[in-house]
């Protein structure tokens, strides 16, 4: 049996509700919340392979917006949806460049080494469809995160005002 402690631990109610605190109590503006989480969210929904964390943070460091919110925007991708991702990414960048992995790697065995600079350029050539894919899925994706939270923000903030009258 699970114990009290634990199921709160894996309880994802809890993080949507931490997660969605943490952007309503944030000092900044709607629109820069908003921003910085749709900035987020592209690099999530970009092929990165587990550097959108760190690619987030200086992406916010750089364009000078928020950091939390932008690292909380990478969160969409996670081993639900990243298969997703990558597989349209893929499908989408091919049609562009038309590469099969088979022919890139013909001839190579497990047993064989490889030279690096040989192997570097085919996984480059792998790599250029998937990213052009994904900078097509991550465009339209993140403008459309970028206004679902700008009008969440704003209807809370409405909202929220709107009780501040209310109790006074």
């Amino acid at each position: 049996m699970i114990s009290q402690r634990l199921r709160k631990i894996l309880d994802i109610t809890r993080l949507y509700k931490f997660i969605k605190l943490k952007l309503l109590r944030h000092s900044a503006t709607p629109e820069e919340l908003a921003t910085s989480f749709a900035v987020g969210a592209f690099i999530g929904i970009l092929p990165t392979f587990g550097l959108a964390s760190i690619l987030s943070i200086l992406a916010a460091i750089f364009l000078k917006i928020p950091k939390i919110p932008c690292f909380l925007g990478t969160l969409i991708a996670n081993p639900w949806t990243t298969p997703v991702f990558y597989t349209f990414s893929w499908k989408i960048g091919n049609y562009f460049f038309d590469v099969n992995p088979r022919d890139v790697f013909s001839g190579v065995g497990l047993r064989e080494l490889m030279p690096v600079h040989i192997f570097v350029s085919n996984v480059i050539q792998i790599y250029k469809p998937l990213l052009t894919g994904g900078f097509i899925i991550a465009l339209p994706g993140s403008i459309v995160i970028y206004y679902l939270i700008l009008f969440f923000l704003i209807k809370f903030k409405k909202i929220r005002r709107k009780k501040l009258y209310r109790d006074l």
